[in-house]
């Protein structure tokens, strides 16, 4: 079986091929194990010219240009799209002819290569990452819009077209594309009852696989446990710097905390900058400032040292205003935290109430507040929470069933679409 994947969200350098992106690159490291399966990946990079080919001993690497030419990167701001799937059309499919798949994965349908179902006749499954037409509805937090992101926009970003308000716009234009994408295209992967049912609504006549991700090796490694040695209460959260990761619950419920709580409690955010635009603006819509409410914003880390974070603390917090199946979450749920998380999107798939951790209403800072004192003091409930959440994860991210339920999922649209095209059968463990 050749299957040929598109990504997003790769890292590439012209050293240094392919490095890894999280769950996506722990799949492709067991599904190139198998036999009777030959891979390729596609993704664009903007560290290459024209079309760029790798071959190793495991699989092939087509690099995509992001750009043809420096106008066409203005014209992506002027016009607020993403990558003009028309531009790169002949490019995309030259590499379909070339590598000549019985099978095409699409990650994401907030990319362009969901529009390669009306351009050949290979069947196209298309995995569910998030799903932006929801997403762009609950885009901004109660109080905010994108005219206050314009108005906190520096002068000369507005000018050239960018910023956290031209997002919006852009994102808003990707929705329409995904839209088209769930028009044509047939067979559909994801996770949640959430995605599920918008599946079911925006694509009616399109096929639906349930498969769980593999999380990165580091996380199902480690194991936190409650061993307190001061009584110090450490929070963490991981968050992209997207304007309805809920930066601002974090903070009106760090200063609930500081206001009502006798505890000391500090709170730390991976994968924000303290210097990031969006905080600044949080910071000054909200009158908090992060260091006076314990909040400490570290950025991007290495994986090694998040897990060390992770297990160091005693609460993971994830206050997203819309999600799908947030990774960290999940990896959090196989470390064995405790957990609190609003209940949004598809989140209630993963977790249960008051079994493996706590959900709460969205944007909701007192019921934040309260929920994480509630587990504060009651370590018994946080050790037991944590416990259930790891058990479910371990059996839900078991690579082995993963792989196995992909590999089938694969057999079985080639089955429905061309029986010809099958060789081996494969089926779920």
């Amino acid at each position: 079986m050749k299957i040929l994947w598109f990504i997003t969200n790769l890292n590439y350098k012209q050293d240094d091929p392919y490095v890894g992106c999280g769950w996506i690159s722990s799949l492709l490291d067991k599904i190139i194990l198998q036999e009777n399966v030959e891979i390729a990946l596609a993704f664009f990079s903007e560290n290459v010219k024209t079309l760029t080919i790798h071959k190793d001993e495991r699989y092939f690497q087509y690099v995509i240009p992001s750009y043809l030419t420096k106008l066409d990167k203005v014209l992506r701001n002027a016009t607020f799209t993403d990558y003009l799937f028309s531009e790169r059309e002949a490019i995309l499919l030259s590499i379909i002819e070339q590598y000549n798949p019985n099978i095409i994965h699409v990650f994401g349908t907030e990319c362009p290569f969901g529009l390669l179902a009306k351009k050949t006749n290979i069947p196209i499954v298309i995995h569910i990452q998030g799903i932006l037409s929801p997403y762009v509805r609950k885009w901004f937090p109660s109080g905010y819009n994108n005219l206050l992101m314009l108005r906190h926009t520096p002068l000369i970003k507005a000018i050239k077209l960018s910023g956290y308000w031209a997002d919006y716009i852009r994102q808003k234009k990707l929705a329409k594309r995904e839209e088209e994408i769930f028009r044509i295209a047939h067979f559909f992967s994801g996770r949640t009852d959430w995605d599920r049912r918008i599946i079911a609504l925006m694509s009616q006549s399109s096929k639906y696989y349930h498969c769980e991700e593999m999380l990165r090796p580091t996380f199902y490694k480690n194991q936190w446990s409650y061993n307190k040695k001061d009584d110090a209460i450490r929070l963490i959260s991981i968050i992209n710097p997207d304007i309805y990761k809920g930066i601002e619950t974090i903070l009106e419920t760090a200063k609930l905390l500081k206001r009502y709580s006798n505890h000391p409690i500090s709170w730390i955010i991976a994968g924000v900058t303290s210097d990031s635009p969006l905080v600044k603006i949080f910071m000054r819509r909200t009158k908090i400032l992060a260091r006076s409410v314990n909040v400490e914003f570290l950025g991007p880390i290495q994986e090694a040292y998040l897990v060390k974070k992770m297990l160091d603390s005693d609460i993971f917090i994830h206050a997203s205003h819309i999600d799908n199946s947030p990774n960290s979450l999940c990896e959090a749920m196989i470390l064995g935290m405790p957990i609190i998380s609003t209940n949004v999107g598809g989140i209630q798939s993963l977790l249960t109430d008051k079994k493996e951790g706590i959900l709460v209403q969205d944007g909701e800072a007192f019921g934040f507040a309260g929920a994480i004192l509630e587990l504060i003091n009651s370590p018994t409930k946080r050790t037991s929470y944590g416990q259930a959440a790891r058990q479910r994860a371990i059996e839900r991210h078991d690579p082995i069933k993963i792989v196995n339920k992909q590999l089938f999922i694969y057999q079985d649209i080639l089955n429905n679409h061309d029986t010809k095209n099958s060789s081996t059968d494969y089926l779920p463990q």
